[in-house]
C-alpha cells in the first residue's frame, strides 16, 4: 500500500473517531471522563512537582516521567483501560507548554 494510501485511510479513521467523539452521547460522555481524569492527573502531577525541590527546573524529560508515573498509578486506582491511560496521557503531556510558562512567570 502506497503511502498516500495509508494516509487517506489514517485520516478516514481520525476523522470518523473525532466524529464519533463530537456528534454521540457517548462521545461526549467519553471526552467529558477523559478531560476529567486528565484535570484529576494534572492536579495531582502539579501537586508533586511544586512540592519538590527544584521545579523550576524541571526538564521536558523529568516531566513526562513524572506524569507518566502519576498516570500508571492513577490507572490502576480508577481501572481505566490502556487505552484511556494513553489519551490521558497525551493530554497531560500536551500540557508543558503551558506549564513552562507558568514556571517562567513564576520566577519573575
Amino acid at each position: 500500500m502506497g503511502t498516500f494510501k495509508k494516509g487517506l485511510l489514517l485520516g478516514g479513521l481520525v476523522g470518523a473517531g473525532m466524529t464519533w467523539l463530537h456528534t454521540t452521547v457517548q462521545g461526549k460522555k467519553t471526552k467529558a471522563q477523559i478531560a476529567q481524569h486528565g484535570a484529576d492527573v494534572y492536579e495531582q502531577l502539579m501537586t508533586e512537582i511544586k512540592g519538590s525541590k527544584g521545579w523550576k527546573q524541571l526538564t521536558k524529560s523529568e516531566f513526562v516521567e513524572r506524569a507518566t508515573a502519576i498516570i500508571d498509578t492513577y490507572a490502576v486506582q480508577t481501572g481505566l483501560s490502556d487505552k484511556l491511560k494513553h489519551m490521558i496521557h497525551t493530554l497531560v503531556v500536551s500540557r508543558w507548554e503551558s506549564f513552562k510558562k507558568e514556571q517562567k512567570n513564576n520566577s519573575k
